[in-house]
């Protein structure tokens, strides 16, 4: 988009200022359909002030950089090269979308739901669960089993289970993503283009329980095991029953996240 000075010469005009214009010309017009949910030049323009008072409150200017926005399903990632950035100073979160690769004859996806008032706070949610995933591993055979930080458990320097950790209301949901059998990834990028120079990064190596004890652990006896190991960790017991009307609610808009991004 370009204006024109006094002597007729064209001159670009910056995007927040070119929105900025458009949000006063057209406010009540749709911007952005995305999901359902119709967005406005105003609002648009509102979310767009707000974000940058955000950035300006961490002390970030024009022209900066060193900061990464990114959405929640990348913050593994981050945390797996932020000692490669020594400049990085802010990491920035957004979004409830999780990307894990599945493959439905190999791989295990457990979701639990806890009262927050089961742990002290986040990372004692993450440490707690993540040692417990780790105890489950080593009982299967998985001898050098470790939880290597926030989100994922290794085993020959490779992920082993990926955990995903989001909060409703007075509740976390927990997604925990682990692997009994040897995965084919191929597929996965005939379908979903990833820049090469980053492809290894996006889905780094994974392993198996079958890669690294060479034993076949059927879902049941893995649901058992780490149901056992579960309750141990927390004191708590578990047993068969219906959800209660929070674990619906979670459960259905977890399965309404996922719908979305079939």
């Amino acid at each position: 988009m370009f204006s024109k000075t006094k002597n007729d010469q064209p001159v670009p005009i910056e995007l927040a200022a070119m929105l900025e214009e458009v949000s006063r010309r057209h406010k009540k017009r749709e911007a952005i359909r995305f999901e359902n949910r119709v967005v406005t030049y105003q609002e648009l323009d509102e979310e767009a002030n707000r974000v940058a008072g955000g950035l300006a409150s961490l002390g970030i200017g024009k022209g900066d950089r060193g900061a990464i926005i990114c959405l929640s399903n990348f913050s593994n990632l981050i945390q797996e090269i932020q000692s490669e950035c020594p400049e990085l100073k802010h990491v920035i979160i957004t979004g409830q979308r999780t990307f894990v690769f599945v493959e439905p004859e190999g791989s295990v996806n457990v979701q639990l739901v806890f009262e927050k008032t089961l742990f002290a706070d986040t990372d004692t949610a993450f440490h707690t669960i993540g040692a417990a995933m780790m105890e489950s591993f080593k009982q299967l055979g998985v001898g050098d089993a470790w939880y290597s930080h926030i989100g994922a458990i290794r085993a020959s320097g490779k992920k082993l289970a990926t955990i995903l950790l989001s909060e409703i209301e007075n509740l976390y949901i927990c997604n925990i993503m682990t692997w009994l059998k040897n995965m084919d990834t191929a597929p996965l990028f005939k379908v979903l283009y990833v820049p090469p120079e980053i492809k290894e990064r996006a889905l780094e190596p994974m392993t198996s329980v079958l890669q690294e004890t060479g034993r076949k652990v059927s879902l049941d006896d893995f649901k058992a095991l780490l149901a056992a190991t579960m309750a141990d960790k927390l004191g708590v017991s578990f047993s068969e029953g219906e959800l209660t009307r929070y674990e619906l609610i979670a459960c259905e808009k977890n399965r309404a996240l996922a719908g979305r991004l079939v």
